[in-house]
């Protein structure tokens, strides 16, 4: 098991408030007038959730509001939220120009201790470039997005499913592999793009109308049940409802999709490539945002879903300390590493310090 087992609806709640926040920090940045780059916000982003860094922003609901209000309810969880940076060469920064960072979650179960676990994600950040006139439409382009570098991130989801499977698997199991479509669970979804982009309310009127039908026409039939359908029921009866739909911007995005949104835009071009950047058009038609929004995948497939890679190996090189592997692959380890650390009861090491003084 990779997915944190005891959280409740009210859990989730929280979390999806503290993450929701940092979000709506970054899509700020699109409305002041200015265009940020990937860089920027990425290093916006690790400040948000490092604890010196984020006392700098306006984050209206911090780590310690979470874990207040999660001991106000009960709640078998705490947590903490941390930052690590690595050190570049000058070798590094002028050869390997991809704008990624890794997430690592270690969950500390002190109830069942079997439960534990740790797990990683690496991700590469793009984000949405303004249309010819200078505003966002959904004929923008992620403009920055590279076949090489895309085609290195591939190859080293690959390596990891060699290091998952056996090489004696038939050929129907390998491409099953390729695709994330496998039984077992060491390693799913671990190679993720984020997509930065305004918040959908910066659309005209008439695209508003296009996004918020495509997204209530994937959630006008769901069962709301258990913790996700739930909140997911509890997001869309609050009187603001909808209009939160449209102030989801950053988006988590698997790299099988990317790679398919790409293929598609470049056989609808006039040149020879096989991959070609993207527009957000073509994103709205691919996946559900609300799912894949900063905040709900965070929340729900990688804190308590099975996205993400389990094996040393692939944690190791998220940490930043096994650059060779890195090198293999002509890509860099991550500069920022945000470390989610989530503990469930209490340290009965900490009870008994505390009832022998």
């Amino acid at each position: 098991m990779n997915a944190i087992p005891v959280f409740s609806p009210q859990d989730a709640s929280l979390f999806l408030k503290y993450f929701t926040g940092v979000s709506q920090v970054l899509a700020r940045r699109f409305a002041l007038g200015f265009h940020p780059d990937e860089e920027h916000l990425t290093s916006l982003l690790c400040e948000l959730f490092d604890e010196r860094g984020s006392v700098l922003h306006s984050l209206d609901y911090t780590v310690a509001d979470l874990n207040r209000d999660l001991q106000e309810l009960g709640s078998l969880l705490q947590t903490a939220i941390s930052l690590e940076t690595t050190p570049y060469t000058k070798h590094e920064e002028r050869h390997f120009t991809q704008a990624d960072f890794g997430i690592i979650l270690v969950y500390t179960d002190h109830v069942d201790r079997s439960s534990s676990f740790s797990k990683g994600l690496l991700v590469q950040a793009k984000k949405l470039f303004p249309a010819s006139g200078g505003g966002y439409d959904l004929n923008s382009q992620y403009s920055s997005f590279d076949a090489n570098q895309h085609d290195r991130f591939t190859q080293l989801g690959r390596y990891y499913i060699e290091k998952t499977y056996s090489r004696d698997d038939s050929d129907d199991e390998r491409e099953r592999m390729m695709h994330n479509i496998h039984p077992e669970r060491d390693c799913n979804s671990e190679l993720q793009y984020l997509l930065y982009n305004p918040p959908f309310t910066a659309l005209s009127t008439r695209e508003r109308e296009y996004v918020l039908h495509r997204q209530l026409a994937r959630e006008s039939n769901k069962i709301y049940d258990y913790t996700h359908g739930l909140c997911l029921y509890n997001a869309l009866k609050q009187p603001d409802g909808l209009k939160a739909t449209l102030e989801m911007s950053a988006l988590f995005i698997e790299i099988d999709t990317v790679h398919s949104l790409a293929t598609k835009a470049a056989s609808s071009g006039r040149g020879k490539a096989k991959l070609a950047p993207f527009d957000l058009k073509a994103l709205m038609d691919a996946v559900d945002i609300r799912q894949k929004s900063f905040a709900w995948f965070l929340v729900f497939s990688f804190l308590c879903g099975d996205a993400g890679c389990q094996l040393p190996e692939f944690l190791k090189l998220v940490a930043g300390s096994q650059p060779g592997m890195a090198g293999e692959f002509q890509m860099r380890v991550p500069r920022f590493v945000l470390r989610v650390s989530v503990t469930a009861g209490t340290n009965p090491e900490h009870q008994n310090k505390n009832s022998q003084q």
